[in-house]
C-alpha cells in the first residue's frame, strides 16, 4: 500500500461578496488550518415489520466549520481584522465594535490541502477570533468560524509563500487604566505583564431560508468574550487588587491595551470591560508572586464600544 504523505497547503483569498468564491491569492507561511464538513443527515425510521434502522435518509443541511491558527504576521492581521469586524479602507485601519450598528465581516474563500486532495470553502465568516501572547513569545492568533459546504476537487494557484513580519512580544507594552470609562492607552505599564488571551466573539451565525439547502445569510448577535492576563503583583498592581475585592455594587472595570510595533508596522488591540472574578494569586510564575485577572467585556462610553484595534502597515 502507498500512503500519501501529509504535505498539506493552505491558500486564501478575501472575497467581494459572502459566499461567492475569489481568486485564491493569499498563501500565508506557518499557520495550522482546519476544515470540517457539515452535511446533517437524518435518517427516516421505518415501520416495516424488520429490525433494520431505517430504509431511507434525506440530506437537510450543507455547511462548514473552519479554523486557522499560527504566529501573528503584521501584513496579514488585516486578513483577520476585516473578517471579524469588517473592512476599514484608512490608513491606520481602525475596528470597532460599535453598539448600533450591524458589520459586514469581510469574508474569506480557503482552499486547505494537496494536489488531488483539496478541500475549498467559500463564505468563511468567523465567530470567534483570539489573540494571545508570553514571555516574549511571538502573538498567536485563531480564528474559528462557518462557510459554505465545501467543494473537492479544486486546484491551488501559482503563488510565493509569504515572508511573515511577526508580531512579537518583546516589542509589545501595556497600557492600563482602572475604571471602565477611561481613556484607553492612557497609562503604560512597564514591565509587569506576564501573558495575556484576548477572545473576540460576535455571535455571527448562518441563516438559512426556506428553499435553501446551504445557508444564504449572516446573522450578527451580541459582542462578548472574554480578556485574561497573568501580571506581576507590584505595588500598582496590588491597589487594583484591592479595588477588585472591595467593588460590591458593580464590577471593578479596566481599559487594556495591548500594542506591539516594530518601529515600522503597529498593531493595536484595544479591550474594555469588568473582572468577573476575585483575581486568583499564584507564585510559580518564574518564583515571582503573580495575579490573574479575567475580564468580560462591557460598553465604553467614552472609547464607544468594548473591542478594537488599530493596524498600521508601512
Amino acid at each position: 500500500m502507498t500512503y500519501i504523505p501529509s504535505l498539506n497547503k493552505l491558500q486564501l483569498a478575501q472575497e467581494a461578496v459572502i459566499g461567492t468564491p475569489a481568486t485564491l491569492d493569499i498563501q500565508p507561511a506557518g499557520l495550522e488550518a482546519r476544515i470540517t464538513p457539515k452535511n446533517e443527515v437524518i435518517q427516516v425510521p421505518m415501520k416495516d415489520g424488520t429490525t433494520m434502522p431505517a430504509n431511507y435518509s434525506y440530506v437537510k443541511k450543507r455547511w462548514s466549520e473552519v479554523s486557522i491558527s499560527g504566529l501573528l504576521d503584521y501584513n496579514r492581521a488585516m486578513v483577520w481584522l476585516d473578517a471579524m469586524f469588517g473592512v476599514d479602507a484608512t490608513s491606520p485601519h481602525t475596528y470597532l465594535s460599535t453598539p448600533g450598528s450591524a458589520v459586514t465581516p469581510k469574508s474569506l474563500t480557503m482552499a486547505f490541502g494537496q494536489t488531488g486532495l483539496i478541500y475549498q470553502v467559500a463564505g468563511i465568516v468567523p465567530y470567534s477570533l483570539k489573540f494571545s501572547s508570553g514571555d516574549g513569545s511571538p502573538w498567536q492568533f485563531s480564528l474559528d468560524g462557518f462557510g459554505k459546504a465545501v467543494t473537492d476537487g479544486a486546484s491551488f494557484e501559482a503563488l510565493t509563500t509569504d515572508v511573515p513580519e511577526l508580531v512579537h512580544g518583546y516589542e509589545t507594552a501595556l497600557y492600563m487604566d482602572e475604571d471602565l470609562d477611561a481613556t484607553i492607552g492612557t497609562t503604560a505599564r512597564a514591565d509587569v505583564a506576564f501573558q495575556f488571551e484576548a477572545n473576540i466573539t460576535a455571535d455571527h451565525q448562518p441563516v438559512w431560508h426556506l428553499g435553501d439547502q446551504v445557508w444564504d445569510s449572516v446573522r450578527q448577535g451580541k459582542w462578548g468574550g472574554s480578556y485574561k492576563i497573568t501580571m506581576e503583583a507590584d505595588a500598582t498592581n496590588a491597589d487594583s487588587i484591592g479595588d477588585i475585592l472591595d467593588a460590591a455594587n458593580t464590577g471593578k472595570g479596566f481599559t487594556i491595551r495591548n500594542q506591539a510595533t516594530d518601529g515600522t508596522n503597529t498593531l493595536k488591540l484595544d479591550f474594555c470591560g469588568v473582572c468577573v472574578q476575585a483575581p486568583n494569586l499564584l507564585s510559580e510564575m518564574n518564583g515571582i508572586v503573580t495575579y490573574e485577572l479575567e475580564l468580560a467585556p462591557q460598553y465604553n462610553s467614552v472609547y464607544g464600544g468594548c473591542w478594537g484595534a488599530e493596524l498600521t502597515i508601512a
